[in-house]
């Protein structure tokens, strides 16, 4: 199961393509995500249940609104997760973007590959933990942020 924790600003979510991003770099994105086809959106798979979802094309979120991602590992539940920081204009978006998706998924994807749906419970802002993350995704979100 992924957790969406709120740290002591409320927050959620990560995405994310920088126009001149080195090549190793990974793109972190936060896309709205829809149960049933329609125009507009394209299909993906929900890494928690392996279901099909539908994910709008235009990102919500992308690197340029995060400001830091730390990884970080949870020894009882053994899994990693990450502390992000929007930068003010990522969190007035990421915050705008909450307020409508309070009850629904969020897909957080990493070079186009869902990775995490957190459900959002409440509005988010500033600060976000992304939970229940596979090692190799929470280092490659973690490595995108290093130089910032």
């Amino acid at each position: 199961m992924t957790h969406l924790l709120v740290g002591l600003f409320l927050l959620n979510g990560t995405l994310g393509f920088q126009d001149k991003k080195p090549a190793n770099v990974a793109r972190v994105e936060f896309r709205r995500v829809e149960t049933m086809p329609a125009e507009g959106l394209f299909e993906a798979i929900d890494p928690k249940d392996n279901e099909k979802i539908y994910l709008h094309k235009k990102a919500e979120l992308d690197n340029s609104d995060i400001k830091s991602a730390l990884l970080d590992f949870d020894t009882k539940d053994r899994t990693f997760f990450i502390h992000l920081t929007f930068t003010n204009d990522g969190a007035s978006k990421m915050s705008d973007l909450s307020k409508h998706l309070i009850n629904k998924k969020l897909a957080i994807t990493l070079d186009n590959n869902v990775v995490s749906t957190p459900v959002i419970t409440r509005g988010l802002s500033k600060h976000v933990i992304l939970g229940n993350l596979k090692k190799e995704h929470a280092e490659a979100i973690a490595k995108a942020f290093e130089s910032k």
